[in-house]
């Protein structure tokens, strides 16, 4: 059965674009062999941790929004384990709320304050 997964990871921040670049690419890659199919990713890049983590403070974070088998899932943890520059990670079945949630930032007017952030 094909359902929405959102898959959300924090690489170590430590280390250059490139190398995170590469992170994220090898996720995607195996999403993209396992016929998996990726509606959004999400790039919400450093922030500070809520709690040190391997002695780091700050972690990359990406989301990436999927359709695919429930049997990739398997993989997909085992990849996020066997990295060990990923720091934690957390893939969830998209429910109706994160469905609401989602169009609801979509369709939300950006703030001065936003707009400022995003300059």
């Amino acid at each position: 059965m094909i359902r929405r997964y959102e898959t959300i990871f924090v690489v170590d921040a430590t280390l250059d674009d490139s190398k995170i670049e590469s992170i994220i690419d090898k996720v995607v890659k195996y999403l993209n062999d396992s016929k998996a199919n990726i509606v959004e990713t999400d790039k919400w890049g450093k922030k500070r941790l809520a709690y040190t983590i391997q002695k780091r403070q700050y972690g990359y974070y990406t989301s990436i929004i999927f359709e695919g088998e429930g049997s990739c899932l398997l993989e997909l943890e085992r990849v996020y384990r066997l990295d060990e520059l990923i720091l934690r990670y957390l893939t969830l079945v998209e429910t109706p709320i994160m469905k609401k949630a989602r169009l609801v930032k979509a369709n939300k007017p950006k703030t001065e304050e936003t707009k400022e952030v995003e300059a």
